[in-house]
């Protein structure tokens, strides 16, 4: 018997993998790292701030 995921741990999933992928791809051109909760997820947005990114997930809130 396979165990299914809740949709909403799928979606957490699939977006640290974006957010780990596009950090591995843009990680010279980075000078300043954002991780926390999903109070930064929300908060902080790296188009604001050049050459930040935005770790933050809302995973932690789970």
């Amino acid at each position: 018997m396979a165990f299914a995921f809740p949709p909403l741990f799928q979606e957490q999933v699939l977006l640290l993998v974006a957010k780990r992928t596009m950090l591995r791809e843009f990680t010279s051109d980075i000078t300043t790292l954002v991780v926390g909760s999903s109070h930064g997820d929300f908060g902080f947005d790296p188009s604001l701030v050049p050459g930040s990114f935005n770790l933050c997930s809302r995973s932690q809130d789970l």
